[in-house]
């Protein structure tokens, strides 16, 4: 499939929704696959609605699960990437660019079969935090709305959609939990044109970098999570990566104030 054709689907694709009384599938579409762009979840909302985890090809057979014959591939836009340096302030960094998107395709776990995916249960940060008011309050006065919402649909603690300034965060979790998530749903707005699971990194230790510094030690939980999606990054690479979590804890600092809040 071309692009050109990839583009008339999801027209199709979108023209059906608006006409539609399927906002409510949208909206669980949003939660469980939260890191998907709008445009991506239109495409699979209208190809497989009862879509629960999606993956491409070789992603499924490095969980030594594999598609099943006949099953039919879930069209979705991808981003190309490329690496450049570039220097800031004297210091070379990595930065991230998108050069066009492609049509590419997933699968539905429901599409695949073999080993059975690990249940995994997620960590969770069971300490309370003092400063949760403080950080929500000054995340608010950056123009950001925070929806305290009481179910989780697949186990997430938090989400965002790009290009929206409201931060979602699971209210039935630990003060010391909330804070963390918020800061980490923060730190994905603030970022465009990088890989998910690049993202995913910087983003966490971000969240981490910002508790340390107001008090709560969650590097247990960071170094969890981070492993969870570096795949097969080295330390050296991942480290890397720490420049940018570094730069996103200064913004945060920078622009909310919140130290002067807590002197």
């Amino acid at each position: 499939m071309d692009n050109k054709e990839a583009a008339e689907r999801l027209e199709q694709a979108f023209q059906k929704w608006i006409s539609s009384d399927d906002f409510h599938k949208l909206e669980r579409l949003m939660r469980v696959f939260h890191h998907y762009s709008f445009n991506n979840l239109i495409l699979i909302l209208f190809q497989r609605p009862d879509a629960t985890r999606v993956a491409g090809f070789n992603a499924w057979k490095k969980l030594n699960r594999f598609v099943k014959k006949g099953e039919k591939g879930i069209m979705i836009f991808a981003p190309c990437t490329y690496k450049y340096k570039t220097y800031e302030d004297g210091e070379e960094k990595t930065v991230f660019g998108i050069k066009g998107f492609k049509p590419t395709y997933v699968f539905d776990v429901s599409q695949t079969e073999g080993e059975e995916l690990e249940d995994v249960p997620e960590p969770h940060i069971e300490d309370e935090y003092d400063g949760l008011q403080v950080i929500a309050e000054a995340i608010e006065k950056m123009a950001y709305t925070i929806d305290w919402y009481d179910e989780s649909l697949t186990g997430e603690k938090g989400y965002v959609r790009k290009g929206a300034k409201i931060i979602h965060v699971l209210n039935t979790e630990s003060s010391g939990q909330k804070a963390s998530t918020l800061l980490h749903e923060w730190a994905h707005l603030q970022i465009d044109n990088m890989g998910r699971d690049t993202e995913e990194v910087v983003v966490q230790t971000a969240s981490y970098f910002i508790m340390a510094r107001l008090g709560l030690d969650t590097s247990w939980y960071t170094a969890k999570y981070v492993q969870s999606w570096a795949n097969s990054k080295n330390w050296k690479e991942i480290s890397q990566l720490f420049s940018m979590s570094d730069k996103l804890c200064r913004k945060f600092f920078e622009e909310s104030g919140v130290l002067n809040v807590l002197a």
